[in-house]
């Protein structure tokens, strides 16, 4: 005899694990259209930060080939004024803007008379340069340079470390030479002031006068740091009495910087250096990508000027350098010890 209430029973039970089945399938289908999604998205993602950086490489080399297109410009005498404002290079560069199909350069200023001459150079490297005012009467220069990664500065004024031990920003050897009397030997040797600026103090402001006298050059002075890393600066005042053009002769040791100059009339206003250096500012066009680039370029032939032909009368070679301190020695071998001694440490 069939039980009927038994039968109904197992029916309820078939139809419940059917629906089970059904919930379980439908969870399954959608955590598997999720992590399709999910990779199509990450696949897209990846795909589309190649074609950013594709572009954004194109950009740069288009806006490094207009930064090549306008040197070359500027030193084949093509290209002789300034614009503030987006301009085209004169022919023969002006087709060259169009790098391929989707790449150019699009934007090109260049600034030939600055505020700022600027340049990197390496531990024992040297830099030169000749520079005009435009007529501007030049008062003082201001000399800043980087930290190259030193957080510290020495206490003491003089106190040379060796090369491994110092831990401080570069030394800063700096001649400048109004070239106003003439470029003869003696008024080359007699207007040259050299100084050293060694970063050993953090004061607001460190300033040194120029002067032409026998006791005042290869002067060690003090340069104002930042104890946090900022930087260091200079100042050479007293140049009022001077006339244009000026050599500038600058000497890094013991560290790499960057080091820039700029120049203050008599009432502070930043001059504007002539026939030294150009600031070539390009922007570059790949797609709808960006890339602006803006150098420093030399307007002279830097290689030109010898690096260490000229240097101020009567510096001191002969140093003697102690863990604390440093000595001079006098051409008898003996330690300077009178003023009229060009050793002398004064």
């Amino acid at each position: 005899m069939i039980n009927i209430s038994t039968m109904k029973k197992r029916i309820v039970l078939d139809n419940q694990n059917g629906f089970a089945s059904l919930v379980i399938g439908l969870i399954l289908i959608v955590v598997i259209a999720l992590l399709t999604v999910g990779f199509a998205r990450l696949t897209r993602h990846e795909q589309q930060q190649a074609l950013n950086n594709l572009q954004a490489t194109q950009a740069y080399y288009a806006a490094e080939t207009g930064i090549n297109d306008t040197v070359n410009a500027i030193d084949t005498g093509t290209l002789t004024t300034s614009s503030s404002s987006c301009t085209t290079l004169p022919p023969p560069y002006s087709g060259h803007s169009t790098i391929s199909a989707n790449a150019s350069y699009t934007c090109v200023m260049v600034d030939m008379t600055p505020t700022v001459l600027a340049k990197s150079l390496n531990a024992g490297e040297s830099y030169s340069t000749i520079f005009n005012t435009g007529g501007t009467q030049l008062n003082k220069l201001n000399i800043s340079w980087s930290n190259g990664g030193a957080t510290t500065f020495p206490g003491t004024k003089g106190k040379f470390l060796p090369t491994s031990k110092w831990k401080f920003p570069a030394v800063i050897q700096l001649s400048i030479t109004p070239l106003g009397g003439g470029y003869g030997r003696d008024q080359l040797i007699n207007n040259t002031f050299t100084v050293i600026l060694d970063p050993t103090s953090a004061n607001s402001n460190q300033t040194v006068t120029y002067s032409t006298a026998v006791a005042s050059q290869g002067e060690l002075t003090d340069a104002n740091c930042n104890g946090g890393g900022a930087g260091c600066n200079s100042t050479i005042d007293g140049l009022a009495g001077t006339t244009g053009p000026y050599l500038v002769h600058v000497v890094t040791m013991y560290r790499s910087t960057d080091v820039t100059i700029t120049g203050f009339d008599s009432s502070n206003n930043p001059i504007n250096f002539t026939g030294s250096q150009a600031i070539v500012d390009v922007t570059g066009k790949a797609w709808d990508v960006l890339k602006r680039l803006q150098v420093h370029v030399p307007l002279q032939n830097v290689n030109s000027l010898a690096k260490f032909g000229l240097e101020a009368r009567d510096i001191c070679k002969r140093q003697l350098v102690f863990p604390n301190s440093v000595a001079y020695v006098s051409n008898t071998g003996a330690i300077a010890s009178t003023t009229s001694d060009p050793c002398y440490p004064g």
